[in-house]
């Protein structure tokens, strides 16, 4: 893994720098939680949320959990999250237990749709690109 990317997970994905990080006062912040689906090879297949809705004014926060193929369960992946477009470091999940969880959006961030991506230890020839929607 190289540091030219933005959020770190266990497994490897990408988002814009500008997307997450500080931000100034806003309304209540909102956990979103996002259930990232891993095959058999702990190969990134799927999430159940194709795309998130994060809200700047709030501060919102987005929370990947690994979960087996039908999102049934739980379970450990290295993997990591990174975002367009390649700055700073991936969201990774330090102690392997399967979550990874963001700063709060950044308040200058612009309104848009930002592709992220899913790169799993595992298999990192079998990435996987869910999207975030800002507003």
């Amino acid at each position: 893994m190289n540091n030219k990317s933005v959020w770190k997970t266990g497994l490897m994905g990408m988002a814009s720098a500008a997307l997450l990080g500080l931000t100034s006062s806003g309304a209540s912040a909102a956990d979103i939680p996002v259930k990232v689906m891993f095959d058999a090879d702990s190969c990134p297949i799927g999430v159940d949320n194709d795309e998130v809705v994060v809200t700047r004014a709030s501060r919102d926060k987005v929370v990947w959990t690994a979960h087996n193929a039908d999102g049934s369960a739980t379970m450990q992946v290295q993997y990591s999250i990174y975002f367009d477009p390649f700055r700073g470091r991936p969201l990774a999940d330090s102690n392997s237990d399967g979550v990874v969880t963001s700063p709060p959006v950044d308040a200058a961030a612009p309104e848009a749709q930002y592709k992220y991506t899913v790169l799993a230890a595992a298999c990192p020839q079998k990435p996987f690109d869910p999207r975030i929607r800002l507003r």
